[in-house]
């Protein structure tokens, strides 16, 4: 039954299988007929199309219907003519006759109408009959002549611009110094050349996108940029002559080469009294807006072609970057953009000089004002370096704005600090040090006074100098996200980290105040807090309860102590900045608590002296904690846990703080605490020695 089963399933399979190879072949014979049927529609279509491009091309030349004569031209040229050819030979004599004498008739129509347009656009162009000479423009793509027509109408447009150009130079070379744009004509003369050419393309390049097809704007635009390059290097070459650009630069040059090595140069003084920093503002601020508007004009150009050849058809991702590059290598290296990026370099070393000069001049006439905390260095200097960087960023030059931003960093970290580092460096005047005392000696009070205001204020516009930096960085920031969101991630990118050099500019700066402060506490400070902590250590800490109670009205240190510190304080907090106040308070209390200590530990005490220790610690916290916006009880928290230490009633209480549950965290190690425990009289060396902590 099974196998039964089995052989008439087997014999269903090889009927299905054989019709299935049947009807398979059925569809294939299908579509070999429906292809040879779509190849015969399309040659019948071929062929009825030439016949009409035969005739219609005869017909429209004859009436001088050049337009029809082109679209039948075009149309015979997108015809494959090896294929018809090919086919033709199956076909009888009559038919290839047909097919021979069309070609014929279509090359020679082509021929002859490629000549008379070319004849009809030259007489067009002598006659200045413009509505013509486009009219046939937009005939050269239909008949194969795509370059030729673009070349053609491009030298007509260069003329139109060169007599456009002409005209306005001429204006140019005539402008008189009391007008009132004479400080920046050359920047208005190029503006007006480039939007010459801008307009020029804005009107023609729809006009080829629809007659030639997307993709040919980028040769309009190299054949036009040639009259571009030409006329904006006779401008520059002009602003050069003029704004006697060389002889500034060799001046320049010369001066910068002098300050570097002046045994070079013995007419240096006279070479440095022939140029003014201050004559050269309008200057720098005329190349800045050229740059601009040839940057602006660059980029223009770039996103007309790109935006052209984005729009061809069938064009892949990698196909397209590599034309854009080409299209942006060749904006870069044309005549025009090697001029501006030579003239940026020459702005540069101008403007560099410019804020170097200025910035000494600020320095050499620092001067104090009354009732001021700082002096007129700081106000002065960061307003040219805030001049300086913004002119350069309007010039949109990426790497002119690195350059200037590089020669900032390394003014100020050279120049500027400089001139801070010579002030603190002599140190503040105090009879507390050895050497500042035998230096006053040869001093007058008011000399000594006037030095000690300069070191205060010294650290006032360096503290300021601080915070403007971090100012100029976070402006800039935004400057460039504004001014350069055209530009490519890696030009932001660069930007910003020539930007970011002021970090360590301020980083620098931070440093210097800390020499400072340095400084004020080797001279001043240290050796007063010193001084009077040393009486500490002269008085007896061996007291009684009685002792203890009349010290309440009668305290032997603290007082004086403190009152000592609020002078020390109030004579330096009042010439001080704000931040530096809290600097000052912050040192004091650290020195006092280190002196404090040391002192401590040349004492012996009694459990009352350890109690009356931790009054006059809380004392002198809640004093220097009223003098600040901070708490100062960290920086006491070694003199806290020795005062606890030193009035605990027994060893044995000591475990109650050492285990407590409230996690004192102890900044004194074990050794110290048995050190301090040995300065109680009353505890047992042996005992405090064999304690386990």
């Amino acid at each position: 039954m099974i196998y039964k089963d089995s052989q008439d399933l087997s014999k269903m399979i090889n009927f299905t299988s054989n019709l299935a190879d049947n009807v398979s072949s059925k569809v294939r014979q299908l579509d070999v007929a429906k292809g040879r049927v779509s190849s015969c529609i399309k040659r019948v279509t071929d062929i009825l199309d030439l016949k009409a491009c035969t005739d219609g091309v005869t017909e429209a030349l004859n009436e001088e219907d050049y337009e029809s004569a082109a679209n039948h031209i075009h149309k015979y040229l997108s015809f494959d003519k090896d294929s018809l050819k090919l086919k033709s030979g199956t076909v009888d004599v009559a038919e290839k006759n047909f097919l021979d004498q069309s070609f014929n008739v279509l090359q020679e129509s082509k021929t002859k109408l490629q000549a008379i347009v070319n004849e009809r656009y030259d007489q067009a162009l002598k006659s200045h009959d413009v509505p013509q000479m486009e009219r046939f423009f937009k005939i050269f793509p239909l008949i194969g002549l795509s370059e030729s027509g673009i070349e053609k109408f491009s030298s007509y447009l260069c003329d139109q611009i060169n007599q456009s150009a002409e005209k306005n130079f001429s204006a140019l070379i005539s402008t008189d110094e009391s007008n009132e744009r004479w400080s920046v004509m050359f920047a208005d003369a190029l503006i007006l050349l480039f939007e010459r050419v801008a307009r020029v393309v804005e009107a023609y390049q729809p006009v080829i996108e629809a007659s030639y097809g997307h993709g040919h704007i980028f040769l309009f635009v190299k054949n036009i940029q040639k009259e571009c390059d030409k006329q904006s290097v006779r401008i520059l070459n002009k602003f050069k002559e003029i704004r006697k650009l060389n002889i500034i630069l060799r001046d320049v040059q010369n001066i910068v080469n002098f300050s570097r090595n002046p045994s070079n140069y013995s007419n240096g003084q006279r070479i440095e009294e022939r140029i003014d920093p201050r004559d050269m503002d309008e200057l720098l601020t005329e190349i800045t807006l050229i740059s601009a508007r040839s940057e602006l004009y660059r980029n223009f150009l770039i996103k007309s072609i790109v935006g052209d050849m984005s729009a061809m058809p069938n064009e892949d991702s990698q196909s397209l970057n590599q034309k854009v590059a080409h299209v942006k290598q060749f904006i870069n290296s044309c005549d025009l953009q090697c001029s501006i990026q030579e003239l940026v370099g020459q702005y540069s070393l101008l403007e560099n000089f410019f804020m170097t000069e200025n910035i000494n001049k600020a320095i050499q006439m620092d001067s104090i004002s009354s009732n001021s905390l700082n002096s007129s260095v700081v106000d002065d200097v960061f307003f040219i370096i805030k001049k300086c960087i913004k002119r350069c960023l309007y010039s949109d030059n990426v790497d002119g704005c690195c350059a200037m931003f590089n020669n900032c960093s390394s003014v100020l970290e050279s120049n500027y600090r400089e001139h801070f580092f010579s002030k603190l460096k002599l140190g503040y005047p105090s009879t507390s040090d050895l050497t500042q005392a035998i230096r006053n000696r040869f001093q007058s009070p008011e000399q000594i006074q006037k030095q000690k205001i300069y070191f205060l204020v010294t650290l006032n516009n360096i503290d300021q100098s601080i915070e403007f930096v971090s100012t100029v960085q976070k402006t800039f920031e935004e400057y460039i996200s504004k001014l350069f969101d055209q530009e490519s991630q890696s030009s932001r990118e660069k930007l910003n980290s020539c930007l970011n050099d002021l970090t360590t500019v301020g980083n620098r700066f931070k440093t210097l105040l800390d020499y400072g402060f340095e400084q004020l506490n080797s001279y001043e400070i240290e050796p007063k807090i010193k001084q009077w902590c040393s009486v500490y250590s002269s008085i007896s800490h061996k007291i009684t309860d009685e002792d203890f109670n009349s010290y309440e009205t009668d305290d032997p240190f603290i007082q004086n102590f403190v009152k000592n510190l609020d002078s020390l304080i109030s004579g330096l907090k009042d010439s001080l900045s704000e931040k530096n106040q809290e600097t000052l308070t912050s040192l004091i209390a650290s020195k006092t608590a280190i002196l404090f200590e040391k002192n401590i530990f040349k004492c012996s005490f009694s459990k009352y002296g350890g109690l009356q220790l931790d009054k006059e610690i809380r004392h002198l916290i809640n004093y220097l904690t009223s003098q600040t916006t901070w708490s100062t009880r960290e920086k006491f928290s070694r003199l806290n846990q020795i005062s606890i230490l030193l009035s605990l009633e027994n060893l044995t209480e000591l475990f109650e703080y050492w285990n407590s549950p409230l996690g004192i965290t102890w900044r004194l190690t074990p050794n110290e605490i048995r050190q301090v425990l040995l300065l109680r009289e009353d505890f047992r060396a042996d005992e405090v020695r064999s304690l386990k902590l």
